[in-house]
């Protein structure tokens, strides 16, 4: 019963803290954690990375010129994949380079069977940029990176 009653607080913090803050869809965080995708994602395409685990890179812009970078990995295995790594966000330069405007890193963590788990970078006020994001992961002690990077976004202002 105590379980339940902490659910439900949980769950009623949740929603309040997404009707209060609503500026961007998506927070940063240590950890890898549970995701919804809106129409201010833009995705690639996932790629295998082993054997029924996928990866994919994301690019997050909100009306408002916000944006972070994220990875997301699903993990189809009958066991748990461990994870290490994180997104690095790029915006266009002036030079017509690509520069890093941040590079996150979540904790460790293990993606159990038949989930998917993402790795937010911070959000950055980016209004009037084109931007993408490349994802880095490391699976189970490789020490091998496994990286996929976004499409080219907008971030409007």
């Amino acid at each position: 019963m105590k379980r339940i009653k902490a659910l439900i607080v949980m769950m009623l913090v949740a929603i309040l803290s997404a009707v209060v803050v609503d500026p961007i869809p998506a927070q940063a965080g240590a950890t890898w954690q549970t995701y919804t995708v809106n129409k201010d994602w833009s995705c690639s395409a996932a790629v295998t990375v082993m054997s029924n685990v996928y990866q994919k890179s994301c690019i997050v812009a909100n009306a408002y010129g916000d944006a972070l970078a994220v990875v997301a990995v699903s993990n189809y295995r009958g066991v748990s994949v461990r994870v290490h790594g994180g997104p690095t966000l790029y915006v266009s330069g002036a030079d017509g380079f690509w520069d890093v405007v941040n590079i996150h890193t979540c904790l460790d963590a293990n993606i159990l069977p038949g989930t998917t788990r993402a790795c937010l970078g911070p959000t950055t006020h980016l209004p009037g940029k084109a931007i993408y994001s490349l994802g880095e992961v490391q699976y189970n002690g490789d020490t091998t990176w496994k990286w996929t990077s976004s499409p080219i976004g907008y971030v409007y202002p």
